[in-house]
């Protein structure tokens, strides 16, 4: 029995030296790895590490535009529905319009020009508006004109605006300096005011929203200020044809002054980003780092070759049908594109 048991053994350990044995003759049957194939090797390794790499960059470029698109929106809910729109021409004619955009926006704005860009003009020569000059301002919004004229001397002014919003928060901070100045709710296209009771009316870019919408509201806003006033002063960013056209139905017979003043810094800035935006809202010019760089740079170049001739020269209306006729040929008015703005004055 052992002597069986043990010859067992011998032949399994015989079975097991000759596996091992072919083992190592079928290794040394294989032919060594050639340098071509390691190279191969070596290539295809640092490919897929490049491919693997690419592949977490890309899922990091994802999770980072994710998040940025969620900022966006965290950005348009915190700025608020007006920011996010792209205001139509028609708007800027509706009453509600201004009410709900002052409710959303606090602090001042002046559209295209200033007091110190105005001042020259109405200090002396024909335009000139003298300190005791009863004046009605018309459209003030949340412009600071009225509050800067009346710190140079003008003492006698009436400044109106049909958004009850923005009167009563103008007169407020009036009364906080102490400004014997009046603000009160009213349509400037149906006055409730006696036949020339004021000197002059001065209108800065309501005409311009009025035209805007419908031509007959602008007409009647002119009509209404030439009806109350002894004298109108509009200062407009219209192209000069478009203006003088639309004043020669009522002035036809009336001796009127023009002057080309360029736009402040501010405007200036705001047209160009509305330029480059192409109907995007101008809060995305943020987001933009080269863009709003860009706008920068044309905003410096075009402060440098701003000399815009300020002459006050007087209008002859009755030969301005031809100059019209040669822009309706030429294309549409771009007033985006337009560096200064025109001041009217109708004796």
């Amino acid at each position: 029995m052992q002597q069986k048991q043990n010859q067992q053994e011998e032949v399994q350990e015989d079975t097991q030296t000759e596996e091992v044995q072919e083992q190592q003759q079928k290794q040394e049957e294989l032919p060594p790895m050639t340098q071509a194939k390691r190279q191969m090797l070596k290539f295809f390794l640092q490919q897929w590490k490049l491919k693997r790499q690419q592949g977490n960059q890309q899922v990091q470029q994802e999770n980072i535009q994710q998040e940025e698109q969620v900022q966006d929106k965290q950005l348009d809910n915190e700025n608020g529905k007006q920011e996010s729109l792209v205001f139509t021409r028609e708007e800027y004619a509706q009453p509600n319009f201004w009410d709900d955009r002052y409710k959303e926006h606090k602090g001042n704005f002046d559209w295209y020009v200033e007091w110190p860009q105005l001042q020259k003009f109405l200090s002396d020569g024909p335009m000139k508006i003298d300190k005791e000059a009863k004046i009605l301002m018309v459209g003030c919004g949340n412009s600071k004109l009225s509050e800067q004229m009346y710190e140079d001397g003008y003492q006698n002014i009436l400044s109106i605006d049909i958004s009850e919003t923005i009167v009563q928060r103008m007169q407020e901070e009036a009364r906080k300096k102490n400004y014997n100045l009046q603000y009160r709710v009213m349509d400037a296209t149906q006055l409730p005011f006696e036949d020339k009771l004021f000197d002059v009316a001065i209108d800065k870019g309501t005409l311009d929203a009025l035209a805007c919408g419908d031509n007959l509201l602008a007409l009647k806003l002119i009509k209404e200020m030439d009806r109350v006033c002894g004298s109108v002063l509009i200062i407009s960013h219209s192209s000069i044809q478009k203006r003088t056209n639309l004043m020669g139905k009522i002035f036809s017979e009336r001796q009127i002054f023009q002057a080309k003043v360029a736009l402040s810094g501010q405007s200036e800035l705001i047209n160009i980003i509305r330029t480059h935006q192409k109907g995007k809202p101008i809060s995305h010019i943020l987001k933009n780092k080269e863009a709003l760089l860009e706008c920068l740079r044309q905003f410096q170049m075009q402060q440098l070759q701003n000399k815009i001739d300020e002459t006050i020269v007087e209008v002859k209306l009755e030969n301005n049908q031809e100059e019209i006729q040669q822009q309706n040929q030429t294309g549409v008015y771009d007033p985006r594109r337009q560096s200064h703005c025109f001041i009217y004055k109708i004796q």
